[in-house]
């Protein structure tokens, strides 16, 4: 009831005031006016049915002018009045607790997806679906074998292999997980170690931030990986990043003649790994999957494991004394770079890097902080 009351005095007011000439509404007012105006000044009056009823006035106005062709002198001389007299105050007190109302679960979600979408920046979408994994007869390594049709989830992995500098942020947090050429008393340690294993890379260690790191074993990978909620991709997962839809021996084709556009290699690296993204992506955007480092993946080696296999989502093994690693090296002949060759060891070397994934259903699942 207060409502319409308000209302029906607000309408008054605003007939008062608007139909009175500029120079009367600036002269004395009577006392029935001067009591509409304290009310509209007052912290009780509601705006929102002023506004309304004013509304509604000028619309009426406004069609009956249009009956007669006389719509133009409604915007000179109705419109300016209400926006300056009562459009303001819906503004501030009617519209913006709709808006945060109605607009606060969508801003919600699409912030949620915002830090999604920023942790994934440097990763690339590998899509899910069936592809052909291993190689075919007459190609590769008898533990390449049987080729089958995997299904994977779709996943984003790291564009680049982690770099010296990348680890070595991590390694300050944590003050563990050194690299071997880096663990205190370790006998491979650059300054201390009795074992001079990791010296022709010295120069690539402490200048070269940007280099994939190396010496790192499996275990530390892994702990790296979680440190930034991702994780060592599975080896299937690894191969499909590689081939990037590519059937053949390489992702870019099934000749290693333009291998050096793609990797690091022995024919042209030197000897030493070397700045990370700089040689060609694959289609997917993912660069040096073949050459410059090996790779960890997450599954335990079994030459036969091909033959057991899941054709959805394979993890690997349960058990095996070695791990899988992918991908070839600065060290390495262009065949072992080919997207399906496999290698194993347990131990860290000076050619062994990592990269980490994260499946967009894990993406999703991680709470808001």
């Amino acid at each position: 009831m207060k409502y319409i009351l308000a209302g029906i005095l607000l309408q008054a007011a605003f007939g008062l005031l608007t139909s009175l000439p500029l120079g009367a509404q600036s002269g004395p007012l009577s006392s029935d006016e001067s009591e509409l105006l304290n009310y509209i000044r007052g912290e009780n009056a509601d705006f929102a049915c002023g506004v309304c009823l004013n509304a509604a006035r000028l619309h009426a106005e406004s069609a009956s002018r249009k009956e007669v062709g006389t719509a133009a002198p409604v915007q000179v001389g109705t419109a300016a009045p209400v926006q300056v007299g009562t459009a303001a105050p819906v503004q501030v007190g009617t519209a913006a607790p709709v808006q945060v109302v109605t607009a606060a679960p969508k801003q919600r979600e699409s912030a949620a997806r915002k830090k999604q979408l920023r942790k994934v920046k440097d990763m690339a979408l590998v899509p899910g679906g069936a592809r052909r994994l291993g190689s075919p007869v007459g190609t590769g390594d008898p533990d390449e074998k049987p080729a089958a049709q995997i299904t994977l989830s779709p996943f984003y992995m790291d564009k680049t292999e982690v770099t010296i500098g990348n680890y070595a942020a991590f390694t300050l947090v944590t003050g563990a997980n050194f690299p071997e050429w880096q663990k205190p008393e370790g006998k491979f340690n650059l300054e201390t170690g009795r074992d001079k294993y990791y010296e022709h890379l010295e120069g690539v260690i402490k200048t070269c931030p940007s280099c994939p790191v190396v010496g790192v074993a499996w275990e530390d990978a892994a702990a790296y990986c979680r440190w930034k909620k991702k994780r060592l991709p599975t080896e299937a997962e690894w191969e499909a990043a590689a081939r990037a839809g590519s059937s053949e021996l390489y992702s870019f084709g099934k000749s290693s003649a333009n291998a050096e556009a793609f990797a690091w290699l022995e024919t042209n690296s030197g000897g030493t790994p070397h700045p990370v993204g700089v040689k060609k992506p694959n289609k997917y955007g993912l660069s040096d999957l073949h050459g410059n480092v090996w790779e960890w993946v997450s599954d335990r080696y079994d030459r036969t494991y091909y033959s057991q296999r899941p054709s959805k989502d394979p993890q690997g093994p349960a058990t095996g004394e070695e791990y899988v690693i992918r991908g070839g090296s600065w060290n390495s002949d262009a065949d072992s770079a080919r997207c399906g060759n496999r290698a194993s060891t347990a131990d860290p070397n000076d050619d062994i890097g990592f990269r980490c994934v994260i499946t967009e259903s894990e993406l999703s699942a991680e709470p808001e902080q």
